[in-house]
């Protein structure tokens, strides 16, 4: 798999992350009642809150994954924070960009669907 960049600003990301003290947290039903109504509006079987840290994406919240995280190498969300925007995608182009086996298995995913949060100071923190 093409293994996600970085941006020119990624110390000060990974820096302001660290500094939510969010990382590693227990389970919030808030959080967790989110990913549900997204795979529900959105009819998909995998929702998540999805935390981008140096080497791994970290799930503050996971709806129908066990995973708690997995490398940042194999990651669709280190992408998302790489574009530095919203991203939707079909699977075959983003499988053909990416070279992710996880697209077709085991998971067969048809899209997908990533938001770039920029919290008070603008710096690309989650996705």
């Amino acid at each position: 798999m093409k293994a996600p960049g970085t941006r020119a600003n990624e110390a000060e990301r990974v820096g302001a992350l660290h500094g939510y003290e969010v990382l590693d947290t227990e389970p919030e039903p808030s959080f967790d009642a989110l990913t549900a109504l997204a795979a529900s509006i959105l009819d998909v079987p995998i929702a998540l809150v999805s935390l981008v840290d140096t080497d791994r994406q970290w799930f503050k919240s996971r709806y129908g994954l066990d995973a708690s995280e997995t490398p940042r190498d194999v990651s669709f969300c280190g992408h998302v924070v790489e574009a530095g925007a919203a991203t939707e995608r079909k699977t075959k182009a983003f499988l053909d960009e990416v070279e992710n086996e996880r697209v077709e298995k085991p998971f067969n995913l048809k899209n997908v669907r990533g938001i770039v949060r920029r919290f008070v100071d603008a710096r690309k923190v989650e996705s």
